[in-house]
């Protein structure tokens, strides 16, 4: 069929129109199908993370949150808000480090950032802070959660609390270390430390002088006969109370008999010792109304636990031989054979 120019142009300009018409359409239902796929997209993200979450406090029961790459919280469990006095609404978008941690523990918290950037994983104790600000310690687990792409795509940490059996520990500790009349420690425990420090001198011998002093309540057994032996106890913890109070935070006192103490000076010369240990035996007889003394004897810390203890204790007897409520010393380098 022969068509004129104006027919051609007619018709140029119809189909020029349907295929306008036609890209409008699809570019229509591109926009269509493109919102609900964005929506979707969201939406299983948002249940993914709720699965790990719900996944995470059911698998422990236990404390879970999800902060994402800046340590903000994205979402926490109901434990969580239980445990840190918070819910779920207030907690997003704050700063995990903020929330939970406290100040004192801050290159705790960079050197647990640390490790995640090389293992994605940490685990270990912590103390964290509720909203009541009461500090408790806990077990706490971060889990690094990767994208395809290898990066981080957010962080499941898990909280339990282990107050109680921090606490229980520190009740077992006590009973194995303490003295249950005095509340200082016993025998056990000033082995240990004694050993501490010789094995210190051993290492370093040029480490400033420690002094080790026994104490000994002079004619204890007379005051348990005369007047029984609630009385001396009663005694003994005065001494116990007047030793405590007469050194410093650093010194270590412990009751290593029924009536003998043994008190531990770091960083202490041998003439410092002296002016401190009278002190302590002018203190005692001053405590009591009952004419309570103590003979004291002392020595420095060598390497050898066992000659640095004998040196005290030969101190010792020679102040009770030469008439009690006085002190006197021993060197590591006199002959005790």
């Amino acid at each position: 069929i022969d068509l004129s120019q104006e027919q051609l142009l007619e018709r140029a300009d119809r189909d020029i129109d349907d295929l306008l018409q036609e890209a409008l359409f699809v570019l229509s239902l591109m926009l269509v199908f493109a919102l609900p796929i964005t929506t979707l997209a969201l939406h299983y993200r948002r249940h993914s993370i709720e699965s790990k979450l719900a996944r995470a406090a059911l698998d422990g029961m236990t404390a879970v949150m999800i902060s994402d790459t800046s340590h903000r919280i994205m979402m926490v469990n109901q434990e969580f808000e239980n445990m840190m006095g918070y819910s779920n609404s207030r907690l997003r978008g704050w700063n995990a480090h903020n929330l939970i941690f406290i100040p004192e523990d801050i290159e705790n918290i960079l050197a647990i950032w640390n490790q995640l950037g090389v293992e994605q994983v940490w685990e270990g104790e912590v103390r964290c802070r509720t909203k009541l600000n009461h500090v408790f310690t806990a077990i706490m687990r971060i889990q690094a959660i990767m994208a395809k792409s290898g990066k981080v795509s957010y962080y499941i940490t898990s909280l339990v609390d282990i107050s109680e059996r921090k606490e229980l520990e520190e009740k077992l500790r006590n009973l194995s270390e303490k003295d249950g009349l005095t509340s200082l420690w016993n025998r056990r425990k000033f082995e240990e430390q004694l050993a501490q420090y010789t094995n210190l001198v051993e290492r370093y011998p040029n480490t400033p002088t420690t002094c080790l002093a026994l104490f000994d309540i002079d004619h204890f057994k007379r005051i348990n006969d005369e007047l029984g032996h609630d009385e001396g106890d009663k005694v003994i913890c005065t001494v116990a109370e007047t030793l405590l109070r007469g050194v410093r935070s650093t010194d270590f006192v412990a009751r290593v008999g029924g009536e003998e103490f043994a008190v531990i000076m770091p960083h202490t010369t041998t003439q410092e010792a002296e002016v401190v240990l009278n002190r302590l035996r002018v203190a005692v007889e001053l405590s009591s109304d009952r004419s309570v003394t103590v003979s004291v004897g002392y020595s420095d810390v060598t390497a050898d636990r066992t000659r640095s203890y004998k040196c005290a204790d030969i101190a010792l007897y020679e102040s009770k031989s030469a008439g009690r409520n006085r002190v006197s010393i021993c060197h590591s380098f006199d002959d005790i054979a």
